[in-house]
C-alpha cells in the first residue's frame, strides 16, 4: 500500500512540472513531453484505482 502511495505522489510530482511548463509555453508541450505526459496520466489513473480497490477490501 505505501509503494503504491510513494509512486501516485512521484508521478504527481511529475505531472505538476508537465502541467507547469505546459502553462507556461502558452499550453504547448513538445512531443516528448506530450507523450510522457499521457504515460505519466495512465500510470497515475492505473495506480490510484489499484489503490481505491485494495482499500476498499
Amino acid at each position: 500500500l505505501l509503494r503504491y502511495q510513494e509512486e501516485i505522489s512521484q508521478l504527481k510530482d511529475r505531472l505538476k512540472v508537465l502541467y507547469n511548463l505546459r502553462q507556461n509555453n502558452n499550453g504547448q508541450l513538445n512531443d516528448i513531453e506530450n507523450g510522457e505526459l499521457i504515460k505519466k496520466l495512465d500510470q497515475y489513473f492505473q495506480l490510484t484505482m489499484q489503490l481505491e480497490t485494495m482499500k476498499s477490501e
